[in-house]
């Protein structure tokens, strides 16, 4: 299913100009991280999944985070900038 949002983000290019562009960007990122995640690999500990690569697990959760929390300020801006 994330691949599917992937291809169609991807195919709905927006212009680096566009107001919209940096949620675009936001948005395949977070899909990008997604797909990673669910395709890395788990052991199984104490009956839970654990990620085989912590380290990269961790990586992807610190981005995915960061993303996040830019996500209210992109919203502001490009709904500012639609009131003009």
């Amino acid at each position: 299913m994330f691949r599917e949002v992937l291809k169609d983000l991807n195919a709905g290019q927006v212009a680096a100009n566009d107001l919209r562009a940096p949620m675009a960007v936001a948005f395949k990122r977070l899909t990008e991280l997604m797909i990673e995640t669910l395709q890395m690999e788990s052991n199984i500990v104490d009956g839970k999944p654990v990620p085989a690569d912590p380290v990269r697990a961790e990586a992807i959760n610190a981005e995915f985070l960061k993303i996040n929390a830019q996500l209210p300020k992109i919203m502001e801006q490009l709904k500012l900038a639609t009131k003009r």
